[in-house]
């Protein structure tokens, strides 16, 4: 290492000088601590969401059984032979799971048939950990301190996630670090074109006047869910399973919905341009589980950057 052979060419009894300019360079390469307020920040908040998902992680273990993943590869599978992926269902702890998504993203699963299963579950569940880490970041990053015990239970959420191998982390680590920049509307369209109700997101580009932002959304959404029409989308694949307001009072809940959506409008200006845009996304869902609350995650975003390209 450069550092020791340094140490070891200082003669005995060497110029204290240069033992002074020597020392503190071997040290930030021996030990290379972060040396600014900044980059410690930075280590901390890496640090603290990872400490949060990896007790969510450890507390959801047990149920580690990646079953929406089982579901991605059994629709790749069946679109890669010319069947449905809507028929898809994967049945875990006595639970059906089913294929929800625009096939495009079936098709993403295709290739990875080839690979040994365990690979795949291993790089998936990774990849998903990570994805849950990045989408945390921009919360503490920017919000500090006020933010951890929301970052503390967005993590706890995510992390089970993780063990059942559900996109959602992927798709809000795109949405909180584009929304704000040029790749926003792409991010948009790719989630919404799997969840739908991320669509909701690009009110904020309407509230501000940013039409062309939002036709890209909506554009990018659209062709990614057109090719559904050449399915035939199974009852199962649409299933609310009758837990939330759509279901119990089907008017209660499209007037939560329009309360939600002239709110996301009207504050699209605001710093709360995001938490009404993302709560909105939340009201709208057909059915209610603990995770969807995870969608609030977009509500504190990556703030944009000066480039003028970032518009």
């Amino acid at each position: 290492m450069e550092a020791t052979r340094e140490l070891q060419a200082l003669p005995p009894g060497g110029s204290m000088i240069r033992a002074r300019e020597t020392y503190p360079r071997m040290l930030d390469q021996l030990l290379p601590i972060p040396r600014t307020p900044e980059r410690a920040a930075r280590l901390a908040t890496t640090l603290l969401i990872a400490a949060f998902l990896a007790i969510g992680v450890a507390t959801a273990a047990s149920g580690w059984h990646l079953a929406d993943l089982q579901a991605y590869l059994a629709a790749g599978q069946l679109l890669a032979t010319g069947g449905n992926p809507f028929e898809v269902v994967v049945w875990e702890q006595g639970l059906p799971y089913h294929y929800h998504y625009a096939p495009w993203f079936a098709a993403v699963f295709v290739p990875l048939a080839a690979l040994p299963r365990a690979v795949v579950e291993v790089g998936w569940t990774v990849l998903l950990a990570g994805a849950s880490i990045a989408a945390l970041i921009p919360m503490l990053r920017w919000h500090g301190l006020t933010a951890v015990p929301i970052a503390g239970l967005m993590a706890f959420l995510l992390s089970n996630m993780v063990v059942t191998g559900n996109v959602q982390p992927l798709l809000l680590a795109g949405l909180v670090w584009t929304v704000e920049r040029r790749a926003g509307p792409l991010a948009i369209g790719i989630a919404a074109s799997l969840k739908l109700v991320p669509i909701l997101l690009a009110l904020v580009y309407v509230g501000r006047g940013e039409w062309r932002r939002a036709g890209v959304a909506v554009l990018v959404g659209g062709v990614l869910l057109a090719p559904s029409l050449f399915f035939d989308i199974t009852p199962e694949a649409t299933d609310t399973a009758g837990s939330a307001l759509f279901a119990l009072a089907p008017i209660a809940w499209g007037a939560m919905l329009l309360v939600g959506i002239g709110a996301a409008l009207s504050l699209a200006r605001t710093p709360h341009a995001w938490l009404a845009a993302s709560t909105s996304t939340v009201l709208a869902l057909p059915r209610l589980l603990a995770f969807d609350i995870t969608n609030l995650v977009a509500a504190l975003p990556a703030p944009r950057t000066n480039r003028e390209d970032d518009r």
